[in-house]
């Protein structure tokens, strides 16, 4: 943010959705290496600006249509260096005046220097803010399922050599 304006720019069609929604995480984060630090002593909080564009033609880019509707979003400053600390933020933004339902969304980083973003879901919907709930990380099996399924499965191929001799 401080040194060269960065953005992301995503393309969707929304339908008749009134909204486009997300939920997102952000995070400052700083290195001790590879010619760091960058951002000022004591850390900076990432300040991000989501932008809505119109974009009739349905193509790629930056968004360069009429701007629909925009919202900020402000991390908090990690405790340390080479650590996150992460927001977590819901947005909803307007899709009035969309022509075609095609609309792009822009993302920039406003301030803060180095700044993170992780877990986006994104959904259309006539409700503002309404995204899916977070999926539930698949439990990994325990330790004794595991070695108990292995043993299984070597008890059989054991009893299956000894049936074939």
């Amino acid at each position: 943010s401080s040194f060269q304006n960065d953005l992301l720019g995503l393309s969707f069609n929304v339908g008749s959705n009134a909204f486009l929604n997300f939920r997102l995480d952000v995070s400052s984060i700083d290195l001790d290496r590879w010619s760091g630090p960058f951002v000022p002593t004591g850390g900076a909080a990432p300040v991000f600006r989501f932008s809505l564009y119109d974009n009739p033609a349905g193509r790629t880019g930056l968004g360069a249509g009429t701007p629909l509707s925009f919202a900020e979003v402000s991390g908090t400053v990690a405790p340390g260096k080479n650590t996150f600390d992460w927001t977590n933020a819901v947005v909803g933004l307007s899709t009035e005046g969309s022509t075609t339902g095609d609309v792009t969304l822009r993302i920039d980083v406003l301030s803060g220097g180095y700044a993170a973003l992780d877990n986006f879901v994104i959904a259309a919907s006539n409700i503002a803010g309404e995204v899916p709930p977070p999926v539930a990380a698949i439990p990994e099996p325990g330790t004794w399922a595991l070695m108990l399924a292995g043993l299984s499965v070597l008890a059989g191929l054991s009893k299956r050599k000894r049936s074939s001799s």
